[in-house]
């Protein structure tokens, strides 16, 4: 596809540059001359390099070459950050800002060559823009490979004037040296994509209005039919009038269609024979169904695949259509230019945005609460996936089949030159095997088929079909190359017939889906393909019309031979983000959840989310080394109940990649961030690729790391974790450890749940039952917990967790509950604790309490604890028991725990002492002053001078005169602040000093110690 819009260009054509172009074309033809060619055609790379870049570049498009005075394009340019370097550059401000990569005519397949350029780019931070070239064809890209600008040079610089002319001005307004330098292809792509949102929003508007005006016109005018019918035929009537302003700008049809059918009624009601426009239109409709001759139209020829076949209700000759509606409507849209201005992904959006529409209106009209669906965007997220998506999901499944059978057959990097032919011109031995394994790869393509089973408007399925009619062109010139003429005629309808397949639930969704895909493909004359077979209306999930009523599907049937064959080669798309257990209709929800269960017992698990089930079900219906891959939210990669989902596919499939897309890629979806899994129907695979991307311009520049697949198994739930720093920790911290879960060392348990905290947790000790209890709130790191309350501790009336043997013994750590990360202090006073409080001790006496309390608030185990619960920042985050076993500890002997023991001890004292000197004060402050309330100001008085001080008194009306009593609490402000920041110095070296002998513990190199010092810092 193209990067700019015609009309875009257009107006940046003026006469100046029309000239400029003229001039620049004969030049080019000068150059470019038929013997030139002939010559070129024969050249090595290296070569015609120099000539090329002074014949396209200096010449024709007017750059001055090193060492000319000035320069802005140089020869070799080595890369900044590796050795490389491309075959030339343009250069503004002493800064690369387009690479060239140059190749032979004997590369026809220029893929890799544009990898080769990309990489050159990126090693240039003020580079946008790529050229490559095998002398013959030259594309351009502006940022990344999602679109480029193609033009052939040979066929410009030997084709009729008249033909090519329009194809060099493109060129020349886009390539030329002031535009690349003024940075001008950057602002057209700007503005193509503004022109583009704006032409989609008003596009979409009047497309709704139009709608809505026919459903409501059609209801009224024909009672007799259902409702939900009725608007169900209103969007085929829209599909088919698409279709028209489509074709006749494409040049389809005849031009001006629209204009010359009402002409014709406007002429009849002139001969006093008047007739319905839509009588005109209906008969139109009939034509493109069967063709024939039209007078005043000519031939039209018959494009039905379905879409114009006699409809009972369209083509029903009582149909009531009111003639102001078409008369007022159509001429609106064919103003519109479908050859340019309107492009297919373009309409892609308006379709995505009518399906939405459909669900909820359709709803409606079964009777079903709106609130209760909202919109199908939210209740089933259907959200249109953005075109540099698409194309890397195609690129990695069907371009991985691909790559694979072409380093089979050894088709990769092909330079067919004269090694291929004898002297006579033939086809030598190596050439027949040449074309052997030409004719065996494009055989194999044909066979290869590629399902949606969830495809909406069919942007996966058209960007597949993008991918095989490209490849099909490849190797149609590669054919071409061999002097062969290829036996194989109309590539994209016979891809689209043989290779691309899907599946929706919505039938709206099919019809617009099979529309899409018959824009891309029509052609003058042409038959459209018949799809009914390749897309099909049904739930793909669910087999049981007592479950899933009509729209039961069953893949066995519905796609037999595919199914018989072993499967789906290739299995896409961006399926609905559905929760089927937090449903409104209970009954309902029930029976489905149930189903699912039984069906797919991998994916239907915690809440039941429909985009898991659509990767077990892709899975289930791909043959043997089939790939899948599905944009869906992140939430599988570390949530703890899909850990036996994680764990089927590390177990039982290659997961070949795994994309973690950490920003908003649907800028109208309320969800949070996104995943682009790629897995394999075969053996699990050594390695997988990850990668974490933070924002659209990673995507373009894609950065992998390898990892082992077994060792997902190794981290805690066979979590998905993307930091390779933060992966290499964990495997280092495990090493050689027990878990903190070990039952022959030792016990957890959690604080007792009361039933009634009001009732059981007092301020005063007031009976026989009360004990001294500690709640999450009344400790912190270190700090030794503040006993403010008592439980009324009647086990016969609390509810549970009443073992007092647990609260008892001589020493124990307490661990808070409530918390994101870890806050653990120790306790030797025997308090008992409720059930915002964890403890635990070792029973084996193997550990110091110590030794573990250490390790438990260092910076590392924070780290640790993050991997294995990642509940940071969360609201209502909590700290389980069962997380914490699965911390790592060494098994170390008493003289190493000493060590830690001695530091932990110290840190308890000093916080003790920190705790007694601040009461001091506060206590001091209110027996001076009657204080009504301690404020954060107060408690932190060491963190501001005394004049701060004494304004929070100020506060609550309380002043200190000048004089002596002024002067004496200011030397004791100063005194006790200074004890206490003392003591916050000697708590943070060894607190320190703790975090450096971890790291030493648990072999930390000086990359990964960085690492985690950097994580602590966002618990700050």
């Amino acid at each position: 596809m193209a990067i700019f819009q015609k009309s875009v260009l257009k107006k940046h054509i003026d006469f100046v540059l029309e000239y400029k172009a003229k001039e620049a074309f004969n030049k080019f033809r000068e150059v470019y001359n038929a013997e030139q060619i002939e010559v070129i055609k024969n050249m090595r790379e290296e070569e015609y390099q120099d000539g090329f870049l002074r014949d396209i570049f200096v010449t024709t498009l007017n750059y001055w070459l090193k060492p000319t005075a000035n320069f802005n394009l140089v020869r070799e340019q080595r890369n900044e950050t590796n050795a490389g370097k491309a075959d030339g550059a343009v250069v503004k401000n002493n800064q690369i800002i387009a690479v060239i990569e140059l190749k032979s005519t004997a590369t026809i397949d220029l893929r890799d060559a544009v990898k080769q350029a990309f990489a050159y780019k990126h090693s240039h931070s003020a580079c946008k823009y790529v050229i490559v070239s095998n002398f013959e064809k030259l594309q351009f890209f502006v940022d990344d490979t999602t679109e480029k600008e193609e033009f052939n040079l040979f066929e410009m610089a030997l084709g009729n004037e008249d033909e090519v002319y329009e194809r060099f001005v493109r060129f020349f307004l886009i390539l030329n040296k002031e535009s690349l330098l003024s940075d001008l292809p950057s602002k057209l792509k700007q503005e193509t994509f503004f022109h583009e949102q704006s032409i989609t929003e008003e596009l979409y508007q009047k497309y709704s209005d139009f709608k809505n005006k026919i459903y409501e016109q059609l209801l009224a005018a024909n009672p007799n039919y259902d409702k939900l019918l009725i608007y169900r035929k209103t969007q085929k009537l829209l599909d088919r009038l698409l279709f028209i302003f489509f074709a006749e700008d494409k040049a389809l049809i005849p031009p001006n269609t629209i204009g010359k059918i009402i002409s014709d009624w406007h002429r009849l009601n002139e001969l006093r024979r008047p007739e319905p426009l839509y009588n005109l239109f209906r008969e139109f409709f009939s034509y493109l169904n069967t063709g024939g001759e039209i007078p005043g139209f000519g031939e039209i020829p018959a494009y039905n695949g379905g879409l114009f076949s006699t409809d009972e209700v369209l083509d029903n000759p009582n149909l009531v259509i009111a003639d102001g509606l078409l008369l007022n409507n159509a001429p609106v849209f064919s103003a519109y230019d479908f050859a340019s201005e309107v492009d297919v992904n373009i309409l892609g959006h308006i379709f995505e945005h009518s399906i939405s529409e459909f669900e909820e209106i359709s709803a409606q009209l079964k009777g079903e609460e709106v609130e209760q669906i909202a919109t199908k965007r939210k209740k089933d997220g259907i959200f249109y996936t953005p075109k540099y998506i698409t194309k890397y999901i195609i690129n990695s499944t069907l371009g991985l089949l691909c790559e694979e059978k072409k380093q089979e057959l050894q088709l990769v990097n092909l330079e067919i030159d004269q090694s291929y032919f004898t002297t006579s011109k033939k086809l030598n031995k190596q050439g027949e095997n040449l074309l052997s394994n030409l004719q065996n790869y494009k055989t194999w393509l044909f066979g290869l088929k590629i399902i949606d089973p969830a495809c909406g408007s069919g942007a996966f399925l058209n960007q597949a079909l993008e991918f095989l009619i490209d490849e099909h062109k490849q190797l149609n010139s590669l054919f071409e190359k061999l002097h062969k003429k290829n036996e194989f005629t109309e590539i994209d309808k016979q891809v689209l017939e043989k290779n691309i397949f899907g599946v929706d639930i919505n039938e709206e969704s099919v019809e617009i889906a099979k529309l899409s895909l018959w824009l891309r493909t029509a052609q003058k004359g042409r038959k459209l393909s018949d799809l009914t077979k390749n897309i099909r209306c049904g739930n793909s999930l669910i087999n049981d019309k007592s479950i899933a009523g009509e729209t039961a599907f069953d893949w066995n049937t519905e796609f037999a031979q595919i199914m018989n064959s072993g499967g789906f080669d290739v299995v896409v798309g961006n399926p609905p983000y559905i929760t089927f257990a937090l449903g409104s209709k209970q009954k309902q929800n029930i029976d489905t959840v149930n189903y699912l269960k039984e069906i797919y017992p991998n994916s239907s698990v915690y809440k039941v989310s429909s985009y898991l089930i659509f990767i077990e079900k892709g899975l289930s219906i791909m043959r043997k080394n089939g790939v899948i891959s599905y944009i869906i939210p992140n939430t599988y990669h570390t949530n703890y109940y899909y850990s036996a989902f994680r764990k089927n596919l590390i177990d039982n499939f290659h997961v070949f990649s795994l994309l973690d897309v950490r920003y908003k890629v649907f800028a109208d979806a309320e969800m949070g961030y996104t995943s682009i899994p790629t897995i394999r129907k075969q053996i699990p695979g050594k390695t997988t690729l990850m990668s974490r991307i933070n924002n659209e311009e990673e995507f373009k520049q894609i950065k992998y790391f390898e990892i082992n697949q077994k060792f997902f198994n190794e981290f805690p739930d066979t979590k998905f974790l993307f930091e390779k720093e933060v992966m290499e920790i964990w495997f280092k911290s495990i090493k050689s450890c027990i878990t903190l879960g070990n039952p022959g060392h030792f016990i957890f348990y959690n604080g007792t749940k009361t039933g009634n905290n009001e009732k059981y947790i007092i301020e005063t000790n007031n009976n026989q039952y009360c004990k001294p209890v500690i709640r999450g709130k009344d400790f912190y790191k270190y700090k030794q917990a503040e006993c403010k309350r008592y439980i009324v501790f009647n086990k016969e009336e609390l509810w549970s967790n009443v073992n007092e043997a647990h609260f008892i013994v001589p020493e124990k750590l307490l661990i808070r509950r409530t918390s994101d990360h870890l806050v653990v202090t120790y306790d030797n006073r025997q308090l008992y604790v409720i059930d915002t409080v964890h403890l635990m001790y070792c029973h084996s006496g193997a550990y110091s309490l110590h030794y573990i309390l250490a390790l438990l608030n260092s910076k590392l185990f924070q780290l640790l604890y993050n991997l294995i619960v990642p509940e940071e920042g969360k609201a209502f985050a909590e700290v389980k028991i069962v997380n914490l076993k699965k911390l790592p500890i060494k098994p170390i002997n008493t003289e190493a725990q000493s060590i830690f023991t001695n530091l932990a001890t110290e840190m308890l004292l000093l916080n003790e002492k920190l705790q007694t000197e601040k009461k001091n004060f506060i206590k001091s402050a209110e027996e001076e002053f009657g204080l009504q309330k301690i404020t954060n100001k107060l408690e932190s008085f060491n963190e501001y001078g005394y004049d701060a001080f004494k304004q929070e008194l100020t506060k609550q009306n309380i002043k200190i005169s000048l004089g002596q009593k002024n002067n004496e609490w200011r030397e004791y402000f100063e005194k006790s602040k200074l004890a206490v920041n003392e003591l916050h110095n000697k708590i943070q070296a060894t607190d320190n000093e703790i975090n450096k002998i971890v790291y030493v513990l648990y072999e930390l190199n000086d990359g990964e110690i960085e690492t985690v010092e950097n994580f602590a810092k966002t618990l700050v």
